[in-house]
């Protein structure tokens, strides 16, 4: 319908280029908005029946040592306290701009190694299938700039972090052609000279095109028009919290991720309910790479 295709061109007019002057604020831009939602603890996300037991259940009962830490929060911050406990919540964005119609996922739990270790695991492309297992490869087509560690101070840039274009191909089942990502991907230490009030690392991705008639394509009729024999789908924004944990879970660290997809010709409630088991089972694989 016109409806439809109105909600699935939203404000793709405003592709903006990543090969100009403007591309380091561009990239530090879309980290900081995936931190703002990722840490949103409020009504833009609606948590599965099984998380709101667990919250229900703790209810009046005194937050833990690294749950109290987080008193710059507005509202109550749910800390998974065990491997078991993995926490999901679905919601939509509420800017008007493309894909806003979408569902998004945020998980949380818990997992035995420092953020540091499991943000360079992430960023890390020849590591990507010891924690997914639809995985056919990732590869580093561009650098931006290399470093994890890189400080502000220290960067031509103007951006502290690593900044790449990725490109990543994976085999779901039922899926009868490889999807293809091709993405950006910017991790950085988080700090609280920007307000980020937590302990660890960010890794925010967001899917770009090599060419602005293929964006336009893809979000009038779900194709992209590249020649390939892969399916491209489109990550709208993908973001990994890594927050190292003290007191009783020193040495642990507790990862919230987000996944906002749009994938052309997956019905909303299917893309969903496979966003919400995908999004359990990544958490899952990476607890298990540090048992």
């Amino acid at each position: 319908s016109d409806n439809d295709e109105s909600d699935r061109m939203g404000d793709i007019k405003d592709i903006m280029p990543l090969n100009g002057a403007k591309a380091p604020s561009l990239i530090e831009a879309l980290t900081k908005l995936g931190y703002k939602y990722a840490t949103d603890e409020g009504k833009m996300w609606t948590p599965t029946s099984d998380a709101q037991k667990v919250f229900d259940k703790r209810e009046g009962t005194e937050p833990t040592q690294s749950e109290a830490a987080m008193s710059w929060s507005p509202l109550p911050w749910y800390q998974p306290r065990n491997k078991k406990e993995i926490f999901v919540w679905s919601g939509k964005f509420d800017h008007g701009g493309h894909g806003s119609h979408l569902p998004a996922i945020k998980t949380r739990g818990i997992i035995n190694c420092s953020a540091k270790n499991l943000v360079e695991l992430i960023v890390d492309s020849n590591r990507v299938k010891e924690y997914n297992g639809f995985a056919l490869g990732r590869t580093d087509e561009f650098y931006f700039q290399e470093g994890l560690e890189t400080d502000l101070s220290d960067s031509s840039l103007g951006i502290a972090g690593d900044a790449k274009l990725i490109r990543s191909l994976s085999k779901p089942p039922l899926i009868r052609k490889p999807l293809e990502f091709y993405n950006i991907m910017h991790a950085r230490k988080l700090s609280k000279e920007n307000g980020e009030m937590i302990n660890g690392y960010v890794c925010t991705t967001r899917s770009v095109w090599e060419k602005e008639e293929y964006a336009v394509a893809f979000a009038a009729g779900g194709k992209s028009d590249i020649p390939t024999n892969t399916s491209r789908s489109e990550l709208l924004l993908g973001v990994n919290i890594m927050r190292d944990l003290d007191g009783e879970l020193e040495g642990w660290c507790e990862l919230t991720t987000l996944s906002h997809m749009n994938s052309p010709g997956v019905p909303l409630s299917l893309a969903k309910r496979i966003g919400l088991s995908a999004a359990v089972n990544n958490i899952k694989s990476l607890q298990s790479i540090w048992e």
